[in-house]
């Protein structure tokens, strides 16, 4: 693609290799996108910029990606795609979700780029379409209960539970530094805390009710 790139990319005072081929290119722009939209809302920051930043012609980007908001929507579904590998094997529920937490404490920026598109008033579902990880954690938490149904408890809401679940992942990895402070945790060893995260995550996908035991 001679013309489109240069030897390297400077943005944000950094060199970086520059990408070459078709995968390449993409992997740079959605790194470069994720990077960016995870520290600004999408009204501020330009295409340019993104292209800038991963080292292309800004015409490699409406080429490959169309608007910035299918890109950002890619940027999402990469990251849904790369997570699937967490729901591989034989794993109960709880297991299922701590998974989750954990590779979601990785992918901050993703998770930082969503939450700047939502303040920035773009509408959930021009954010992303759907998502993978909690149409899977739905699916497995449905299988969870169905396998212990019985007609004197009712069945928990699997969406509902799925919700408040993804809603304590995101809140944490988004705000953790901020939690410990004001929650006055920030003596306490950072692994011991998150593992009692996930045990309070555990409890929200215990398959019990106020009349159960």
């Amino acid at each position: 693609m001679a013309g489109d790139t240069g030897p390297m990319s400077t943005a944000e005072g950094h060199a970086y290799p520059q990408p070459s081929g078709r995968q390449d290119v993409k992997e740079a722009v959605l790194d470069a996108a994720t990077e960016l939209l995870s520290h600004r809302p999408p009204s501020a920051v330009t295409v340019r910029e993104i292209a800038e930043q991963a080292g292309v012609s800004h015409t490699l980007v409406h080429r490959y990606f169309g608007s910035k908001q299918e890109l950002i929507r890619d940027v999402l579904e990469r990251a849904d795609s790369e997570m699937q590998p967490l729901f591989d094997g034989e794993t109960d529920i709880q297991e299922l979700v701590a998974r989750v937490f954990r590779d979601s404490l990785d992918r901050r920026l993703v998770i930082g780029a969503v939450a700047q598109a939502l303040i920035d008033g773009v509408p959930g579902e021009e954010v992303q379409r759907e998502s993978l990880v909690t149409n899977r954690l739905v699916q497995e938490f449905e299988a969870a209960l169905s396998a212990q149904r019985s007609k004197d408890v009712p069945m928990a809401d699997p969406q509902l539970a799925m919700a408040v679940v993804v809603a304590l992942i995101v809140g944490w990895t988004l705000f953790e530094d901020w939690l410990l402070h004001v929650a006055d945790l920030k003596d306490r060893d950072m692994s011991e805390v998150r593992r009692d995260v996930e045990q309070v995550l555990a409890r929200l996908t215990e398959h019990r009710t106020s009349s159960g035991p």
